[in-house]
């Protein structure tokens, strides 16, 4: 169990992280990235070394998580990988926060009072009529909201508004929320596995780390959301709006994103692996070292993607034609001027 002036000290850097990310999303977004790549470099390799100074016992910290700026060749890049470190970092740090926190001890009952022990038969059934008597006064035509804790699993919510709502953790697996409202929720860590959210508002909702295994979104408005590293495997998002959502490291293999709008999307080191994604939009789209191998991207728009890095071995090109080594890609990213992709291929 980590000690409280460890958490103390955690809870700082987390801070700071958040901080940074938020800087670079907003970078990124505005397109603006000269000088700050390296910037931004230097603030997350200054604190991930405090953190692991802190965390000297944790592997995964001191060394998964170390950013390797080896093969960053522009800003742009540089940026994307920082995005990314800091994600998979804060979530970290907040579930091993989480475990710290300890849990409060039961307050001990109150003693019973002697003189109430020595009444009367008929003189507690008084009190007891009484009370019985005061509260149905009290509630009387009072509508009682009932906290049924974190467990929505298996729930018919469809058209409920949970917007701007802290639903981290919870439990929504096998629900209907068809049309229901989460905007601006925080559904971090969520699970949401075979749910039903199709046509639901989740315009700037945050489902970082949450599971939506063979979830359906069809339809649904994701403009803005965060999905970072989150489970969407099988899941459909067929004719959903993600505009400028966030899916950086997030696990789509075999996700239905047909005739979907994903332009300005970050899906940056996101496995897409069979992915769908017929007819979609994916205009100015980041996909900096996705795993895009046997996806379809046919009648895909791609202008102004970046698929720098990208594996796209196997992969349907939106001409219907099979990626090839060495195929010239700018005849589907290039808007004005050609602008060169690098690709691997690796197995």
């Amino acid at each position: 169990m980590m000690d409280m002036e460890k958490a103390a000290q955690l809870r700082q850097y987390v801070t700071a992280l958040r901080a940074l990310q938020q800087s670079v999303e907003r970078t990124l977004q505005q397109g603006v990235y000269e000088g700050a790549g390296a910037m931004a470099v230097k603030s997350y390799e200054g604190l991930h070394g405090r953190i692991a100074e802190l965390m000297q016992d944790d592997f995964y910290v001191a060394n998964v998580l170390a950013l390797d700026t080896s093969s960053t060749s522009d800003e742009r890049s540089a940026l994307s990988r920082v995005d990314f470190a800091t994600t998979q970092l804060l979530l970290y740090l907040e579930g091993r926060l989480r475990e710290a926190i300890p849990v409060p001890p039961r307050p001990p009952h109150p003693p019973e009072p002697a003189d109430f022990r020595t009444l009367g038969r008929d003189i507690s059934d008084q009190i007891l009529n009484l009370t019985r008597t005061t509260l149905k006064r009290a509630i009387s035509g009072v509508e009682v909201d009932i906290q049924l804790g974190h467990d929505y699993g298996d729930r018919n919510l469809a058209g409920e508004d949970f917007s701007e709502r802290d639903l981290s953790g919870y439990n929504f697996g096998d629900a209907v929320l068809t049309g229901a409202n989460l905007s601006n929720a925080n559904l971090s860590g969520a699970n949401l596995s075979d749910a039903l959210v199709d046509d639901a508002n989740l315009t700037g909702a945050n489902l970082s780390g949450a599971n939506l295994n063979d979830a359906s979104f069809s339809g649904a408005n994701l403009e803005g959301a965060s999905l970072r590293g989150a489970n969407m495997k099988d899941a459909r998002f067929d004719n959903a709006i993600l505009s400028g959502a966030l899916m950086d490291g997030a696990n789509l293999h075999d996700a239905n994103f047909e005739n979907a709008r994903m332009d300005r999307v970050v899906l940056n080191g996101a496995n897409l692996r069979d992915a769908k994604l017929k007819h979609a939009d994916l205009t100015d789209a980041s996909l900096v070292h996705a795993d895009l191998r046997d996806a379809n991207l046919e009648h895909t728009t791609l202008t102004g993607a970046n698929l720098t890095g990208a594996a796209l071995r196997d992969t349907r090109m939106p001409d219907g034609q099979t990626y090839e080594r060495g195929m010239d890609l700018t005849r589907y990213t290039a808007a004005e001027k050609p602008k060169r992709e690098d690709t691997h291929d690796e197995a």
